[in-house]
């Protein structure tokens, strides 16, 4: 089932449990996000489902607040810290279906779409 989000989360949590270092969680996350988000859209665009006209100005909005997120250094100890509650937040969401989760926007299903 495809969601919402590239899946940022989910590779911070598996790199975490690897016992990845931070130095190399975030660029790893990133790469793997901008992947992740590129094939979804595609996805969606293949199949009629993209607005482009709505989508542009967050792209326009969330490039350079990306970038200068990304030129922000934590501290090792609050970077962790950050991580940690990012994923318990998360993890809550999914147990008890708070927000997007819970009432999906449109299924989706692979193949043929009747239209």
């Amino acid at each position: 089932m495809l969601t919402l989000q590239a899946g940022g989360t989910a590779f911070l949590a598996l790199m975490a449990f690897a016992s990845f270092p931070p130095s190399e969680m975030r660029p790893t996350a990133l790469l793997l996000n901008i992947i992740a988000a590129t094939y979804s859209t595609w996805l969606f665009n293949r199949g009629k489902l993209v607005d482009w006209a709505k989508l542009r100005p967050l792209l326009l909005a969330s490039l350079p607040t990306a970038l200068v997120g990304g030129f922000i250094v934590l501290d090792e100890s609050v970077y962790k810290a950050v991580t940690g509650a990012v994923l318990l937040v998360q993890r809550r969401s999914w147990r008890f279906g708070v927000g997007y989760m819970r009432n999906p926007i449109m299924p989706l299903r692979y193949g043929k779409q009747s239209r």
